[in-house]
């Protein structure tokens, strides 16, 4: 990273100082609008626009930098990082979409820091209602299909023996 950069992050920088009106306008903006438009279809017509606002979408995704620990300063957003190389490396299922939700999520809350506290207090809600026990986790701390991690796979299978063992004793 150049020292001169008036942020700590590359993708913070080209966001939102190099780039910022084009994010504004050509990636943000449509995005939004058409991820709103597309809930409110109503007739035959407008589900034909759908295609368009589809195509709208994934042409603003694909404008979003990758984010990386190199083009990025959040201790947080390395975090996340970490998760979603690990989240990639396990699933196989929907692998694209996937990777769509990691680009703009880690976008967003590396360079806007009104994403990134909604981002903490969902979080920070999530785990308390998890301490309480209002959010019931599954016994299984993975997904049970579409998932490829050996540790995941051995902790299903002791826990499905574990509930027929139960449910015949």
């Amino acid at each position: 990273m150049s020292e001169d950069l008036p942020f700590k992050s590359d993708l913070k920088d080209d966001i939102l100082r190099r780039r910022r009106d084009y994010f504004i306008k050509d990636v943000k903006a449509p995005l939004m609008e058409s991820l709103i438009k597309s809930t409110r279809r109503v007739n035959f017509f407008s589900y034909i626009s759908l295609f368009i606002d589809v195509f709208r979408m994934l042409r603003a995704v694909n404008r979003y930098p990758e984010p990386t620990k190199e083009n990025s300063d959040k201790t947080n957003v390395h975090v996340i990082i970490d998760f979603w190389d690990d989240f990639e490396r396990w699933n196989t299922s929907r692998v694209e979409l996937f990777r769509v939700a990691r680009r703009v999520s880690l976008a967003e809350i590396q360079h806007d820091d009104w994403y990134a506290e909604r981002h903490d207090k969902y979080l920070y809600e999530m785990t308390k209602a998890i301490q309480e026990g209002r959010y019931i986790l599954p016994i299984v701390h993975s997904p049970t299909t579409h998932w490829s991690d050996p540790e995941a796979i051995k902790e299903l299978a002791i826990a499905r023996m574990k509930y027929a063992t139960e449910e015949m004793g």
